[in-house]
C-alpha cells in the first residue's frame, strides 16, 4: 500500500493522529504507554505477579474463585492509548488495527497456542453484527491465525441469543450474561 495514498492521507497515529512515516503503528509518545503484560503473572489468569516465586504459582483470586478455564493471557494493560485502540477498533470501524492487535495478541498467546488445534472466535449475535459490520474478534483470530500456523473457525461456535453489553458488568454479572448465550452446532 502507500504511494499516492500516502500523499493524500498521510500516514497518522491511530490514538492521536501524529504524522508517521509508515501506517500501521503507534507514535513514540503513544507507543511509550502501552504497557506489555510479562513475567512473573498468575499462571491461570496472566494477571501480573509483583515478585517472581517460580512456575505454575497462582495468584490469590484465581485460587479463591477459580474460573472455568485453564489458562489466560492478555497483551497488554488496558490504560493509556490502550482503550482507545480497542474501541476504534470495536466502534469505530478502525480495521486496519487488526494486524497490529492481532501482533500483540499472538505475542501473548505463544506459549498457549502450541497446544491448541485452532482458534474459535467468540462469535457476535446476527443483530449485533449487522451492526458492526464485522467480528472484532475474528478478525483478531485471523491474525493470530496467520501468525501462528493455526487454522481459524468462524462458524464452530454460534451465538443463540442476543446479550446486553459486557460494559460495567461485574463477574458474576458477566458469567450470568453470557450463560446460555453459546452453542456448538451438530455438524
Amino acid at each position: 500500500c502507500g504511494g499516492i495514498a500516502d500523499l493524500v492521507l498521510p500516514p497518522a497515529c491511530p490514538v492521536c493522529r501524529a504524522r508517521l512515516g509508515s501506517a500501521g503503528g503507534l507514535c513514540a509518545d503513544c507507543w511509550q504507554g502501552v504497557r506489555f503484560l510479562e513475567r512473573p503473572w498468575c499462571e491461570r489468569l496472566g494477571t501480573p505477579l509483583p515478585i517472581d516465586l517460580g512456575p505454575g504459582i497462582l495468584s490469590a483470586p484465581a485460587v479463591a474463585n477459580p474460573p472455568a478455564f485453564a489458562r489466560a493471557r492478555s497483551a497488554v494493560s488496558y490504560e493509556g492509548p490502550v482503550p482507545d485502540l480497542v474501541h476504534a477498533l470495536k466502534y469505530a470501524d478502525r480495521t486496519d488495527l487488526a494486524p497490529m492487535l492481532g501482533a500483540w495478541t499472538a505475542r501473548a498467546a505463544h506459549e498457549l497456542v502450541g497446544d491448541a488445534d485452532m482458534l474459535v472466535p467468540v462469535p457476535l449475535h446476527w443483530g449485533r453484527l449487522a451492526s458492526r459490520r464485522f467480528n472484532q474478534a475474528a478478525l483478531l483470530a485471523q491474525q493470530v491465525g496467520r501468525l501462528t500456523g493455526l487454522p481459524v473457525d468462524t462458524r464452530l461456535l454460534l451465538r443463540t441469543r442476543r446479550t446486553p453489553r459486557q460494559v460495567g458488568l461485574g463477574r458474576e454479572d458477566r458469567e450470568r450474561n453470557m450463560r446460555g448465550a453459546f452453542m456448538v452446532p451438530d455438524t
